[in-house]
Order: structure tokens, then C-alpha cells, then sequence
């Protein structure tokens, strides 16, 4: 049995995707320089976006100021929309890079191949999700297979899993979000162990909210 205690990590990669086009080059351009490395960087000019998932934005937001420091005539754009939604742009070509905390689907490659872009996957970081629920909660940890059960809607009660006789109140990101598909293939799916069921899908009562730091809000405010 795999036991969670409240706050549990589950390892997740975060990646960028870049669409590489025959024949094309990006917005960016420089000139030849024979000076230092940073001279010649100091040349660059041009605009991109990066559009994509609400976790990795933090992230990315830092890189972009630091490069726009160092290349004053460089803009970049940086929105959190959520994972789909950046690779959604990115095969509609409205971004330039891709930001997601999930891996791009063999249906999504596809896609981006009809549009003659061969996508380009790059691992930046390593994030990591935290199941959590009120301090006032007396619920100290939960298996796999609960949350499981709570994220399905067959668990609606937290006397059910050793809390108070109140009902459950569930949230989790939107289905734009990487972090959704993760936790689904992984939690309530439960990918990986004994009891996995590709079939399991979230419950209707799940509140599906468009940002984590909303999600952490809703379960501040809520002592269920």
C-alpha cells in the first residue's frame, strides 16, 4: 500500500518545447562580432513569446528579465495559461515557445507535424505536487488509493478516511493545466501500481480552479 502524508510529492518534469522549422530563423537576430561572447550579445534585437503553464511562469519570468538585462533591445513575453493552452499555441503558431509541466502527446506531435513544425522538447527543471487540506484538519495522510477514491467521487466524506463527519470539498487545476493531466495519470488513475485504471476520470463534484494559487485560497478559506 502506498501511504501520502498531507503535503506528499509527486515528482513531475518541467519542460519547454520549441518549434524548429526548415528554412525559417526567429525573430531574434544579431550581428557578426569578433569581441567577447557578451559583446556580441548585446547585438541581439527582436521579440518572441513564451505562452504556457501557469507553474513554470515564475520560472521563466526571471529568465526573461535577466536576458532582457543583458540584451536591452530583445522583448519577451511571458503568460501562464496553462499547459494546453501553450501547446495549443504552439501548433497554431501565436507562441514562440511553449511552456509546460507535462510531457506534449504523440496526438499533439502529430498535429504540429501537419503544420510543418518538428517540436523540440527540452527538460528545465524538476517540480513536484503537494496534495493539500486545511490546517484545522485532523487528517494526517492518506494511500494513494483514497485520493483516488476522493478525486473520483466515491469518497465524499472525511469520516471515511479517519477525519470528521463533514463532506469533502475537492479541487484541482483546470483541464488547461499540465498539472491536472499529471495528477490524473498518476493519482487518480494511479499509474504505476496494482490498482491502476486508465478508465478512472475526475468526479463531476471536483472544483476545477484556473490557478494554483487560487486552489491554495479556496483551502485556506475552508476548514473541510
Amino acid at each position: 500500500m502506498q501511504t501520502a502524508k498531507i503535503g506528499w510529492l509527486i515528482p513531475l518534469a518541467v519542460v519547454l518545447f520549441l518549434p524548429i522549422i526548415s528554412g525559417c530563423t526567429g525573430a531574434a537576430t544579431t550581428t557578426p562580432s569578433t569581441t567577447s561572447d557578451n559583446a556580441a550579445a548585446s547585438t541581439l534585437t527582436g521579440s518572441f513569446k513564451i505562452i504556457g503553464s501557469n507553474t513554470v511562469t515564475p520560472l521563466s519570468s526571471v529568465w526573461a528579465e535577466d536576458f532582457m538585462k543583458a540584451n536591452q533591445k530583445v522583448s519577451i513575453s511571458v503568460s501562464g495559461p496553462g499547459s494546453g493552452a501553450g501547446i495549443a499555441a504552439l501548433i497554431d503558431s501565436t507562441t514562440d515557445i511553449c511552456q509546460s509541466s507535462r510531457l506534449i502527446t504523440s496526438k499533439e506531435i502529430d498535429q504540429a507535424k501537419a503544420k510543418g513544425l518538428n517540436v523540440k522538447e527540452i527538460q528545465v527543471a524538476s517540480d513536484a505536487l503537494s496534495v493539500i487540506i486545511n490546517p484545522s484538519n485532523p487528517v494526517s495522510e492518506l494511500t494513494t488509493a483514497q485520493l483516488s477514491a476522493i478525486y473520483t467521487n466515491k469518497i465524499t466524506n472525511w469520516k471515511e478516511v479517519g477525519g470528521s463527519d463533514s463532506p469533502i470539498v475537492v479541487i484541482s487545476r483546470d483541464t488547461n493545466s499540465g498539472t491536472h493531466v499529471f495528477f490524473k495519470e498518476h493519482v487518480v488513475q494511479m499509474a504505476g501500481l496494482s490498482t491502476a485504471d486508465k478508465k478512472l476520470e475526475y468526479g463531476s463534484k471536483v472544483l476545477l480552479l484556473p490557478s494554483t494559487e487560487e486552489g491554495v485560497s479556496q483551502v485556506a478559506g475552508n476548514p473541510k
